[in-house]
Parts: structure tokens; C-alpha cells; sequence
């Protein structure tokens, strides 16, 4: 199938006005894979995502080096390599923060002259992602034939309370945690990516609702 009848697919799908269900966000991200393959774009946090919505094993080269940077990750933290920890955190932000995925995901519809309204307008973007969230949380990010040294799984998971009492949060819309599995069984160190999104303010944040990290 050609790029024409993929783009008209996808534009009738962003532009439903029924409930965006798993189903429907799935076939969404099934029609922005298959056009990333067509025209090939350096997004890689929104071929991350799509491939992790889209395979009960990851084993896509972006996926394989999101595994190995926890990894690394996880061994500068327990060897105290505070500078490379450092650089390795930014590195991961950039492919698994929900807000790189979103503004990819913008910028490539943008550029399939497609509708982007699911990712700049905040409400429909929050209702994408929280389905997004549900689809993967069964997906765990898990190898066993790379040349990893500390992290056996990593999975993700939706938190639907704020560490905050509600009473200094009522703008929390939702929070993310990574969790780390190591193939010793002791608890990871404390890596810093989990982060909770709030709704913007009217009219403060027009772009899209802020990240507060943990």
C-alpha cells in the first residue's frame, strides 16, 4: 500500500469523533508505522512508541537501545558515575518521555499534511495517552539476547494518584513510573525518570500540559 491510501486511512481516523478506544489507538499507531517505513524519518521516541503498542516482544533496534541505556543506567548508578548517569538520563528522556512522543507525533502528522489536533490539543492528547498507557502496560520491555549486565525487564505504569495531597494537585492529570527489574533480584537504584503531568493553566501553557519530574 502506497503513502495516499495509508494518509487517507489515518485521516479518517483522527478525524472520528467517536471514543478513542485501545482499538482505535492501536490502528492509529499501525497506520503511522507503516508510513514511517515508507518515508523514513528520524523520530525515534514516536517509533519507539509505535513499536512498543505494536509487538508482544520488542525486538526493533530502538526498543533493544532503550533496554541497554536503563542498563547502562543502572550500572553507572551503582558505580556512582554521576556524569555518565547524567548523560544517560537526558539520552532516555528524549526517546521515552511522553511529551518527545507527542510532539513527534506532531510534527510527523504535520508533515503528512494530516490533522494534528491529537497531539497539540491537550485534552484529546491526555484521552490518547491514557489509552496509549493502558495498551502497553502488559508489554514489558524484556531481552534476554543482547549483552545487557543488571536489568532483566523494564515496564512502565500508569499512577493515577500525585505524591502530593490532592489539595496541591488538583491539576495532576497522571503520572508515569518506570519500574526496573534486576536479574539479581535487588531493588535498582532510584533512576529519576518518573515524572506526572499536569493540566496547563487556561491559556498559561498553549502548547500542551506540563511535566513535573519526581
Amino acid at each position: 500500500m502506497g503513502l495516499a491510501p495509508l494518509e487517507n486511512k489515518l485521516k479518517r481516523e483522527l478525524t472520528s469523533e467517536g471514543e478513542m478506544t485501545e482499538a482505535r489507538a492501536v490502528y492509529i499507531l499501525v497506520c503511522v508505522r507503516k508510513l514511517l517505513e515508507l518515508k523514513p524519518a528520524k523520530l525515534p521516541s514516536l517509533k519507539f512508541h509505535c513499536d512498543w503498542a505494536l509487538h508482544s516482544r520488542l525486538s526493533r533496534t530502538g526498543a533493544i537501545n532503550v533496554v541497554k541505556l536503563f542498563d547502562d543506567l543502572e550500572y553507572a548508578l551503582q558505580v556512582d558515575d554521576q556524569t555518565k548517569s547524567a548523560h544517560l538520563k537526558r539520552k532516555l528522556q528524549r526517546i521515552v518521555n511522553q511529551e518527545h512522543f507527542r510532539r513527534e507525533l506532531g510534527n510527523f502528522l504535520k508533515t503528512h499534511n494530516l490533522p494534528t489536533e491529537v497531539s497539540t490539543v491537550t485534552a484529546k492528547w491526555l484521552c490518547f495517552w491514557n489509552v496509549y498507557m493502558t495498551v502497553i502496560e502488559d508489554v514489558p520491555l524484556e531481552f534476554t539476547a543482547i549483552p545487557i549486565r543488571e536489568i532483566r525487564k523494564v515496564t512502565v505504569t500508569r499512577m493515577n494518584e500525585p505524591r502530593l495531597p490532592p489539595a496541591l494537585s488538583q491539576d495532576f492529570a497522571f503520572g508515569v513510573k518506570w519500574i526496573l527489574e534486576r536479574f539479581d533480584g535487588t531493588k535498582p537504584k532510584e533512576h529519576g525518570l518518573d515524572y506526572e503531568v499536569f493540566h496547563p493553566l487556561p491559556d498559561a501553557n498553549p502548547a500542551g500540559e506540563t511535566e513535573r519530574q519526581q
